[in-house]
C-alpha cells in the first residue's frame, strides 16, 4: 500500500497522479470528480462532505459524511488536519516496517511511533 498526498491548489494536480485505488476527498464533489480518471477500475472514491458526482463505470463513489458532519465541529477538525498536512505540519513517526507475512509480530512489537505493513 502506498500513501500519497496531493494538494488541491497545486497546478494540474489531477493530471499528475494515476493508478489510485482509493481517493478520500474532503474538498468538494467537483474536486473528487476531477480525480476519477486517476482511479483504477474497481477503485473507490469517498467524499467526506458533498454527495459525489456520478462515477464512471467500474469506480464506486460514496459519501461518508452527513449534514451534521458538514456543518459541525468535525468538519472544523478535518479542515485543520488538512491544513496541517498541506503545510507539512503533521508528522507521522514510523518506527518499523514489516512485510505482510509478519503482521502478527508488528502488532506485538514494542514501538514508539507507527508500524508500516508492506506487501
Amino acid at each position: 500500500m502506498c500513501f500519497s498526498r496531493h494538494v488541491y491548489n497545486e497546478p494540474d494536480y489531477a493530471t499528475s497522479i494515476t493508478d489510485l485505488d482509493l481517493v478520500i476527498d474532503g474538498v468538494s464533489s467537483a474536486s473528487m470528480a476531477a480525480l476519477y480518471s486517476a482511479i483504477r477500475p474497481g477503485g473507490l472514491a469517498i467524499s467526506l462532505f458533498d454527495p459525489p458526482a456520478p462515477a464512471p463505470a467500474g469506480i464506486r463513489a460514496q459519501i461518508v459524511g452527513t449534514a451534521a458532519v458538514a456543518a459541525g465541529p468535525l468538519r472544523t477538525k478535518l479542515e485543520e488536519l488538512a491544513r496541517l498536512v498541506t503545510h507539512d505540519g503533521l508528522r507521522v513517526v514510523v518506527s518499523a516496517s514489516y512485510p505482510l507475512d509478519q503482521v502478527a509480530q508488528a502488532q506485538e512489537a514494542p514501538k514508539r511511533g507507527k508500524a508500516v505493513i508492506t506487501p
